[in-house]
This record gives C-alpha cells, structure tokens and sequence, in this order.
C-alpha cells in the first residue's frame, strides 16, 4: 500500500514542472491579449506606411509615410492612458492574490516593450548621425523584432518561435537580394506579422487555438 502512495506522489511530482509550464504560459497569453491592440496599431501603420512608399513610386500622394507612425504614436498613447485609468478603478476590486501572477507576466511584457522602443531609438539615433545608412535602418528593425519574438517566445510557445524565424529569413533575404525594396517589403511584411501574433494572442485568450 505504501508502495502504490509513494509511486503515484512520484508520478504527480514528476508532472508538477510541465503542469507549472503549461500554467504559466496560458497566464502569459491571456495577459499578452491586452498588449493585442498595440500590435494591430503598429501592423496597421507599418503596412499602410509600406503602401505610401509604394504608390509614392508612380505618384505624388498627398500624405507622407511619417504621418502613419505620428498616428500610431498618438494611438498607442490613447489606449495606454485609457488602460490605465481601467486598471487603477479595477485594482480596488481585485485580492491581492489574484493580481499577483498577472502583475510577473505583465512585468515581462512590459519589459518586452522598453527594449524594442529601447532598440528602436537607438537605430534612430545612429541613422541620424550617420553611422547607419537610412535602408540599414530597415534592416536594423527587422532583426530587432526577430528578437523580440525570440525573447516572447520563450513564454509564448512554439508559435511565436516560429514566427521570430521567419521574420529573421525576411530580413536577411531583403538585406541580401532586394536591399533597394527593404522599406516596402519590410514594413509591408512585418506589419503583417504584428497582426498575426494580435490574431495569435486573442485566440489564445478566448481558448480557441491551444497550440
């Protein structure tokens, strides 16, 4: 009898670590949901940025690329504030307890999103003194989001692996065949990736997708 007790505590034990990953990483995706609307934003922006210097080859538009990143910008403040404002009225409501896994999941994400606009502001900077030609800025900020992806993926699972993959063969590709094309398949093609990890993230908090 003691036997059968101690293998079936050894069985749980050794499923404990997976059980804990597998915790987590739903936790870290129905937290990631609320970040989904960020990543429309900025898809939305680079992508249609993408589609201005297109056409910008056959006519004269009567908007600039730049206007689409001042719109994010603006955005992307708005929706922080108001989800600021959301939290402080609801953190009143909620036990301790409850909010203390999401506020470590949160707290990464969070971190995620200091690096890029750490990593962007650099390529910025180096482009503006010189020490970066303004196409290798487009390459720059390829790898930089492959990056990002790589470092999600960690909490997000093999899908979001996957996409730092491809997002890194766009970029060397471009960088090495279609260097002249780099604004507009860059921007064009990682928008389009953006949209897919918010498509990703809403999926995964409604429990439709659990890979």
């Amino acid at each position: 009898m003691k036997q059968v007790e101690f293998s079936r505590n050894k069985s749980h034990q050794a499923q404990q670590p997976g059980d804990i990953r597998s915790r987590s990483r739903m936790q870290a995706r129905a937290d990631g949901a609320s970040y989904a609307v960020y990543l429309y934003i900025w898809g939305l922006a680079w992508m249609l940025s993408a589609a201005c210097l297109f056409l910008q080859q056959f006519r004269v538009l009567p908007v600039s690329s730049a206007l689409f990143t001042v719109v994010a910008l603006a955005a992307s403040a708005l929706v922080w504030y108001r989800q600021s404002a959301g939290s402080r009225s609801d953190r009143g409501r909620r036990a301790p307890a409850e909010g203390q896994e999401p506020a470590r999941v949160s707290k990464h994400w969070s971190l995620a999103a200091l690096y890029t606009a750490a990593g962007v502001f650099l390529l910025l900077l180096l482009t503006r003194l010189g020490a970066l030609e303004p196409l290798d800025w487009y390459i720059g900020k390829g790898l930089l989001l492959a990056v990002v992806y790589g470092g999600l993926s960690r909490t997000l699972g093999k899908p979001v692996a996957l996409l730092a993959v491809w997002q890194l063969a766009l970029t060397a590709i471009v960088g090495w065949k279609y260097l002249g094309f780099g604004p507009v398949w860059l921007d064009g093609f990682s928008g389009a990736g953006l949209l897919v990890l918010a498509g990703m993230l809403q999926l995964w908090n409604r429990g439709e997708v659990r890979t």
